[in-house]
């Protein structure tokens, strides 16, 4: 029996987007590939998903400067799929998949929550002070060095902490850390 080395995200159809040294490449069940060897099907696909978010358009447009439609795409897929994370961002059956992507403009990037979309959990989304405080959680730190890491109230550290719990659906800062490593904010 022949065994498959193809990244999980990869197999039966699916596409896995990642920045690699300023390129997008994809990966399919058939290999690596750079991101203008993309189907006009999948191409498509992603254009209809960019055109469904009017305000990342307009900031890569009018803000970036990007006219070209491939170059538009080529930086909706850093944004929002830039990571490889073994996690099909694009299905076989047409099914877009945003991750949240580690990036070093976190925090600091003016487009972010625009031309990235926010990190959506299951009861609403997470806020950059929110996605903070979740990394320092995993980093085991109490939520005193936290408040004073951030500058916040301790009372203020626990609400954040009580908001992140309902809003990812967990329990307690074990959940939390598990929600960081499943979605790659460490």
């Amino acid at each position: 029996m022949q065994t498959s080395h193809a990244p999980a995200g990869t197999l039966e159809g699916n596409y896995e987007f990642y920045e690699e040294n300023d390129n997008v490449f994809f990966m399919n069940n058939q290999g690596k590939h750079s991101f203008e060897e993309l189907d006009v099907l999948q191409l498509n696909i992603l254009r209809d998903d960019l055109d469904a978010h009017p305000r990342a358009l307009n900031a890569i447009e009018n803000q970036l400067g990007i006219t070209n439609p491939i170059y538009q795409l080529k930086q909706w897929a850093i944004c929002n799929f830039g990571n490889f994370d073994n996690k099909a961002d694009l299905t076989a059956d047409g099914v877009i998949i945003h991750e949240h992507v580690n990036c070093e403009k976190r925090g600091i990037c003016k487009f972010e929550g625009i031309i990235c979309q926010p990190l959506l959990v299951k009861n609403g989304k997470i806020t950059p002070t929110e996605i903070k405080i979740i990394k320092l959680i995993a980093r085991d730190l109490l939520d005193k060095q936290i408040s004073d890491m951030l500058g916040i109230a301790l009372n203020t550290m626990a609400v954040h902490s009580t908001n992140i719990k309902k809003k990812i659906g967990c329990h307690s800062k074990a959940g939390i850390t598990a929600y960081a490593y499943q979605n790659n904010l460490l």
